[in-house]
């Protein structure tokens, strides 16, 4: 007699011929054949493999049913976006969705509409800050407009103001310059104009009828080149 094995999640692993339970068949009254049945091992025939699915046997109702197999499906948690594969067939994807995010910046899970979404207000000042710290030229001498150096520019932009025979050091690529007080106010003016440009940019962005950030950075960049061609 054939017997059915499973583990014990009740996953189908196999089967074999029983084996016969010499005691108790001498022990029955018609001598009638006793069969053992190990742990996790049922009687019952489970149905054909289907592809993309496993067998599990439910000892309560003695039923086989098949179930999507989840083992090796990558999820990714809604809170932050991170990768998981599956390791059983029966993984709980409470907290997960197997929607893959963009993986860009101030993307979030929309659980109304059940998909990644990005902030695009927040993307829309991050992609204006690409442009503002990307530096700029001023009378063939590069200028960082990190934060950091834009600080140092305003110390030496007050000093200039009160005195035109001031004169500020300056390092460009790899050596020392002497900026006078009139390219220290020229390049302060120049690190606002190009600031302010970008500022008056993002606020010409209309982010009504976008829904991708390529459109957002489209509609930037057609923005900030009115405003360069103003």
């Amino acid at each position: 007699m054939k017997i059915y094995h499973y583990n014990r999640n009740g996953v189908y692993k196999g089967e074999s011929e029983a084996k016969v339970d010499k005691r108790e068949t001498e022990k029955s009254e018609d001598k009638e054949t006793v069969y053992r049945i190990p742990a996790h091992a049922t009687t019952v025939k489970p149905p054909s493999e289907k592809k993309g699915k496993v067998r599990v046997f439910d000892k309560e109702t003695e039923v086989w049913s098949q179930v999507d197999d989840k083992t090796g499906l990558e999820f990714y948690d809604l809170e932050t976006g991170r990768k998981i594969v599956a390791t059983s067939f029966d993984f709980d994807e409470t907290g997960y969705t197997n929607k893959k995010p963009q993986g860009v910046e101030f993307e979030s899970w929309d659980a109304d509409a059940e998909e990644w979404a990005v902030d695009l207000t927040k993307y829309l000042s991050s992609y204006r800050d690409q442009f503002v710290y990307a530096g700029i030229e001023v009378n063939d001498i590069t200028i960082p407009t990190d934060d950091l150096t834009v600080s140092r520019i305003t110390g030496a932009r007050i000093k200039a103001d009160l005195d035109p025979d001031f004169t500020f050091k300056w390092k460009v690529s790899g050596s020392f310059v002497d900026l006078t007080a009139e390219q220290i106010i020229a390049i302060s003016d120049a690190i606002f104009n190009h600031i302010q440009n970008c500022f008056t940019a993002e606020s010409g962005v209309s982010l009504d009828g976008l829904t991708t950030i390529q459109e957002v950075e489209e509609a930037f960049d057609t923005a900030l080149s009115d405003v360069l061609g103003a």
